[in-house]
Protein backbone atom coordinates (compact mmCIF):
# COMPACT_ATOMS: atom_id res chain seq x y z
CA UNK A 1 0.00 0.00 0.00
CA UNK A 2 1.24 3.52 -0.83
CA UNK A 3 1.35 5.53 2.38
CA UNK A 4 3.44 8.28 0.78
CA UNK A 5 0.41 9.89 -0.81
CA UNK A 6 -0.70 11.03 2.65
CA UNK A 7 2.54 12.83 3.50
CA UNK A 8 2.20 16.63 3.75
CA UNK A 9 4.29 19.13 1.75
CA UNK A 10 7.15 20.40 3.89
CA UNK A 11 9.96 22.95 3.73
CA UNK A 12 12.84 21.30 5.58
CA UNK A 13 15.10 24.35 5.68
CA UNK A 14 12.59 26.39 7.67
CA UNK A 15 11.00 23.66 9.79
CA UNK A 16 12.00 24.02 13.44
CA UNK A 17 13.73 21.36 15.51
CA UNK A 18 10.69 21.03 17.77
CA UNK A 19 8.42 20.53 14.77
CA UNK A 20 10.72 17.85 13.31
CA UNK A 21 10.93 16.08 16.69
CA UNK A 22 7.13 16.00 16.77
CA UNK A 23 6.72 15.12 13.10
CA UNK A 24 9.04 12.10 12.87
CA UNK A 25 7.03 9.81 15.19
CA UNK A 26 3.92 10.83 13.24
CA UNK A 27 5.65 9.88 9.98
CA UNK A 28 6.62 6.53 11.47
CA UNK A 29 3.02 5.90 12.54
CA UNK A 30 1.57 7.12 9.24
CA UNK A 31 3.82 5.03 7.07
CA UNK A 32 3.62 1.85 9.12
CA UNK A 33 0.01 2.31 10.24
CA UNK A 34 1.15 1.48 13.72
CA UNK A 35 0.63 3.12 17.06
CA UNK A 36 3.17 5.41 18.69
CA UNK A 37 6.54 3.79 17.93
CA UNK A 38 8.57 2.10 20.64
CA UNK A 39 12.19 3.08 20.20
CA UNK A 40 13.25 0.11 22.32
CA UNK A 41 11.75 -2.31 19.79
CA UNK A 42 13.59 -2.65 16.46
CA UNK A 43 10.47 -4.20 14.91
CA UNK A 44 8.82 -0.77 15.08
CA UNK A 45 11.56 0.71 12.88
CA UNK A 46 10.19 1.50 9.41
CA UNK A 47 11.98 0.34 6.25
CA UNK A 48 12.79 3.95 5.34
CA UNK A 49 14.81 4.61 8.53
CA UNK A 50 18.46 5.02 7.38
CA UNK A 51 20.79 2.25 8.52
CA UNK A 52 23.43 4.78 9.60
CA UNK A 53 21.05 6.44 12.11
CA UNK A 54 20.34 4.61 15.33
CA UNK A 55 16.68 3.76 16.01
CA UNK A 56 16.03 6.23 18.82
CA UNK A 57 13.51 8.81 19.84
CA UNK A 58 14.18 11.93 17.70
CA UNK A 59 14.55 13.98 20.90
CA UNK A 60 17.78 12.10 21.56
CA UNK A 61 19.50 13.77 18.61
CA UNK A 62 18.88 17.31 19.88
CA UNK A 63 19.10 16.93 23.67
CA UNK A 64 22.64 18.26 23.90
CA UNK A 65 22.82 21.95 22.91
CA UNK A 66 26.38 21.45 21.62
CA UNK A 67 25.16 18.84 19.15
CA UNK A 68 21.92 20.57 18.10
CA UNK A 69 23.19 21.51 14.60
CA UNK A 70 24.25 17.93 13.93
CA UNK A 71 20.98 16.73 15.39
CA UNK A 72 19.04 19.00 13.06
CA UNK A 73 20.83 17.41 10.09
CA UNK A 74 19.90 13.95 11.39
CA UNK A 75 16.24 14.96 11.79
CA UNK A 76 16.14 16.44 8.29
CA UNK A 77 17.75 13.28 6.90
CA UNK A 78 15.09 11.15 8.60
CA UNK A 79 12.27 13.18 7.06
CA UNK A 80 13.94 13.18 3.65
CA UNK A 81 14.49 9.44 3.86
CA UNK A 82 10.80 8.85 4.61
CA UNK A 83 9.64 10.99 1.68
CA UNK A 84 12.25 9.55 -0.65
CA UNK A 85 11.37 5.95 0.27
CA UNK A 86 7.75 6.65 -0.62
CA UNK A 87 8.71 8.43 -3.85
CA UNK A 88 7.34 11.82 -2.85
CA UNK A 89 10.55 13.74 -2.17
CA UNK A 90 9.25 16.31 -4.66
CA UNK A 91 6.96 17.45 -1.83
CA UNK A 92 10.16 18.61 -0.12
CA UNK A 93 12.18 19.77 -3.13
CA UNK A 94 9.35 21.72 -4.71
CA UNK A 95 9.07 23.86 -1.58
CA UNK A 96 12.68 23.78 -0.45
CA UNK A 97 15.42 25.27 -2.64
CA UNK A 98 18.11 23.08 -1.06
CA UNK A 99 17.18 19.41 -1.30
CA UNK A 100 18.69 17.15 1.36
CA UNK A 101 20.65 14.28 -0.16
CA UNK A 102 20.81 10.74 1.15
CA UNK A 103 24.54 11.19 1.70
CA UNK A 104 24.18 13.99 4.27
CA UNK A 105 24.69 12.88 7.87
Amino acid sequence: MDYGKDLPPLTLSSTSVSCLVTLIPVLVSMTTHGEVPSYEDETDKPAWWPSDIQWRNPKFYVQDADKKDGGLKVLRKLVYSCYSYHGVEDLLCRLDETPISDSEP
